[in-house]
């Protein structure tokens, strides 16, 4: 037996010692095959979760939909304030990102992700299927309700007053197979939002944080597939969106996979490989590939203006807020398998206590000023 403590099991590794090729730069050692694939399969899985993320972050960047005049911090709080729209279509639907107002790393990845944890179900859903598929049990997209976002981030409407609008929050859960280890893991990419920074979070720690419920689960594409009827105008959406926002960032998620593509026969490499490789390897490759689609994505919007794509009509099915309250709600889309998932069986735990918005809110005002009231 040697010094040395297994990173999985923790019992003494037996001699010779298998070392993680993934971590050559920092030798880790493992006890047997069994626990070098939980491992590994952990390395994957936290690598899955910062690739995503920083694809994420960059789209958003590009593909900012917020009109914002100022930002101020107040007490550890970012206090947004909303510009006014016009109806004029040179306006938007795309603005720039205002990093100059926001000089902390954390706080911009904050408003990045402002009310957009959908998007990132949407625009990064074949980066997850093709990086989870050989490790994963079940991968479902889940909303939560009652999460405080007004902890982190204050946004005023342009009227000045505070947007009361109840906003819920999603995240994907993985359960990983049992034979590399049956943990489960939220991916929550936009969880900077709510103070939340890491990419990928043990399930347990982010469902128990405080008052979190499950209002909804749905297999892996769900939140992608409503999307897309929106764009082609087949789901109803909330006036208060701008509808071209669907089709100029289906645009510059297009290139993004394009690009993507592009990177990996340039390097003669894989998405896969570049989440199993040495430490440095991924490292420079997530880099390398995160500079280049950030350029084909702006690339691409660029064109999308040039072209007068922007000024292009499109009638959705709208719904004011009103009416979304008396819509019915798809709360559970998934054909669970025995028991189910871990998120399943929390979802289920969670009926008694699951409600359209969080139970303790008794009042809000919409971004339109218009205030409800639960009696």
């Amino acid at each position: 037996m040697s010094d040395w403590a297994c990173s999985v099991c923790q019992k003494a590794v037996p001699l010779p010692a298998l070392i993680c090729t993934m971590c050559t730069e920092t030798p880790t050692y493992d006890c047997d095959t069994k626990c070098r694939d939980r491992h590994q399969t952990r390395q994957i899985v936290y690598r899955t979760g910062a690739l995503r993320q920083g694809i994420f972050y960059a789209f958003r960047e590009v593909a900012f939909d917020i009109k914002i005049k100022k930002v101020e911090k107040i007490g550890g709080k970012l206090h947004v304030y909303e510009d006014s729209y016009t109806d004029d279509k040179n306006d938007g639907p795309l603005y720039r990102f205002p990093a100059h107002m926001l000089p902390d790393d954390e706080d911009k990845a904050k408003l990045l992700v402002f009310s957009a944890c959908n998007d990132a179900f949407a625009y990064t859903f074949e980066l997850a299927a093709t990086l989870l598929r050989d490790i994963s049990a079940t991968i479902e997209e889940v909303n939560i309700d009652n999460v405080n976002r007004n902890d982190t981030i204050v946004k005023y409407v342009s009227t000045g007053i505070v947007d009361g609008t109840p906003y819920g929050h999603n995240a994907i859960i993985v359960d990983i197979k049992p034979e590399l280890g049956g943990k489960s893991y939220a991916f929550d990419l936009a969880g900077a939002q709510n103070g939340q920074l890491h990419a990928v979070v043990p399930f347990g720690e982010f469902a128990n944080k405080g008052g979190e419920v499950i209002s909804q689960i749905h297999p892996h594409g769900y939140f992608r597939d409503l999307g897309e009827r929106i764009r082609q105008g087949k789901q109803s959406m909330l006036e208060t969106r701008e509808p071209r926002v669907y089709h100029v960032q289906h645009n510059i998620h297009q290139r993004m996979l394009a690009a993507v593509k592009e990177w990996e026969g340039e390097n003669k490499t894989s998405l896969r490989k570049l989440v199993r490789s040495t430490s440095k390897g991924f490292i420079d490759g997530k880099a390398s590939l995160l500079a280049r689609v950030s350029t084909e994505m702006k690339a691409s919007v660029v064109k999308w203006e040039q072209e007068g794509r922007h000024l292009e009509p499109f009638t959705p099915l709208v719904v004011s807020f009103a009416q979304l309250l008396t819509e019915k709600v798809e709360e559970c889309t998934v054909k669970p398998q025995g028991g189910g998932s871990r998120a399943y069986r929390r979802f289920q735990a969670d009926k008694k206590r699951r409600g359209r918005f969080p139970a303790s809110m008794k009042e809000f005002t919409t971004a339109e000023g218009t205030t409800f009231k639960f009696l």
